[in-house]
């Protein structure tokens, strides 16, 4: 699949280009030196970002979980599909927000590791 960025940005040679803009068609989220990546991603509106955060919040209402029951849980749901790090970041965002906090307890993670039980705050 081929990237939206425009052809040659970033690319230039001139020593004034340094690729660290923000210019182009959206809205700011993607730098001109921005992988692909970044580029294929740049189209997800606040609008879908808020759906999947609201989806978050719903499911961490519910239950407290980790990390990767959460991503389980997502899926299990039928919502659109969104990577494991993406929802990750959602749900930190959350935090950050004040809208999901740390239970004060771990469960195990699928590898073992003690993992963060989040919740949604009321």
């Amino acid at each position: 699949m081929k990237h939206p960025r425009p052809a040659g940005r970033g690319n230039s040679s001139h020593p004034n280009n340094t690729g660290d803009s923000y210019e182009g068609s959206y809205g700011g989220r993607v730098r001109a030196r921005d992988p692909e990546t970044s580029w294929l991603v740049a189209p997800i509106t606040p609008r879908a970002l808020s759906d999947l955060q609201g989806a978050i919040a719903e499911l961490l209402s519910a239950t407290p979980m980790h990390d990767a029951a959460l991503v389980r849980a997502y899926r299990d749901r039928g919502f659109p599909p969104r990577s494991p790090q993406r929802i990750g970041t959602a749900r930190a965002e959350l935090v950050t927000r004040g809208l999901v906090a740390d239970t004060g307890t771990t469960a195990l993670s699928d590898y073992g590791n003690a993992s963060i039980v989040w919740r949604a705050v009321p």
